[in-house]
């Protein structure tokens, strides 16, 4: 018939594997080849999903079983499209669509695609490498200028400690000098002296005893002793006994 023949050559045209249309129980009602005519699906999935109006599809690889345990010579899609009318199942088209041109053009963009992944990893690998080797030679070279830098810094901050060190005995020993200068000036200059007794009169009008004067101006210390002429002068009892 010619519609028979309008099915076989659109099967042909889109590159269909094989062509079925089904009944509602399952019967096989039309097939590209025709000794599936007649045959019924009972197969759980038929009636369970594609009598339920949804759609149903699995690849089938080479050489492997279809969803009707029919092996293939080719690799195919296999897909069950459910006809629905007023919400009631009215029968299925069954396609196989050869997919074993597609699938190696695919496996060689995959094959191309991986090869030009690993030659992109091993590629930026070498790059990271390159960059990490540099990157530690410059670390190790960081680190030495680093190194050098302490102890730079190290002399440097002994050196400092050192000249504060210098600084401060020099503070400490200006600063000595000066309380020396000024115990000196104290003695320097006009002392009021008493003609008679020879007390000196201090800054405050008080009248001192020259050595009392003199040690609280000065570190100076008095032992008290006697000269011969005043011991001439005043004891020449001593003097006498002693001759």
């Amino acid at each position: 018939p010619k519609n028979i023949d309008d099915i076989n050559h659109a099967a042909q045209e889109f590159n269909l594997y094989k062509l079925k249309i089904f009944f509602p129980n399952g019967e096989t009602a039309y097939s590209t080849d025709r000794r599936d005519i007649g045959a019924i699906n009972d197969k759980d999935y038929f009636h369970s999903i594609v009598a339920r109006g949804k759609p149903f599809t699995k690849i089938v690889d080479h050489g492997k079983k279809s969803l009707e345990d029919q092996q293939v010579t080719t690799d195919v899609v296999e897909t069950y499209v459910p006809y629905m009318q007023s919400g009631s199942f009215t029968g299925a088209l069954e396609i196989y669509l050869d997919i074993t041109q597609k699938k190696r053009m695919l496996q060689s963009t995959l094959l191309i695609c991986n090869v030009v992944s690993i030659g992109l990893i091993l590629l930026f690998s070498a790059i990271i490498m390159t960059t990490l080797f540099r990157l530690d030679t410059s670390l190790t070279e960081r680190n030495k200028i680093n190194s050098n830098l302490e102890k730079s810094n190290k002399l440097l901050h002994r050196e400092i400690d050192a000249r504060k060190k210098v600084q401060v005995e020099k503070e400490d020993l200006i600063v000595e000098l000066q309380t020396s200068l000024e115990k000196v000036k104290l003695l320097s200059g006009f002392l009021p002296i008493c003609a008679s007794c020879k007390k000196i009169r201090d800054d405050k009008g008080y009248w001192n005893q020259i050595e009392s004067y003199i040690r609280d101006h000065s570190e100076v210390e008095f032992s008290h002793g006697i000269c011969p002429e005043c011991l001439d002068k005043h004891y020449p009892q001593f003097v006498h006994e002693k001759a």
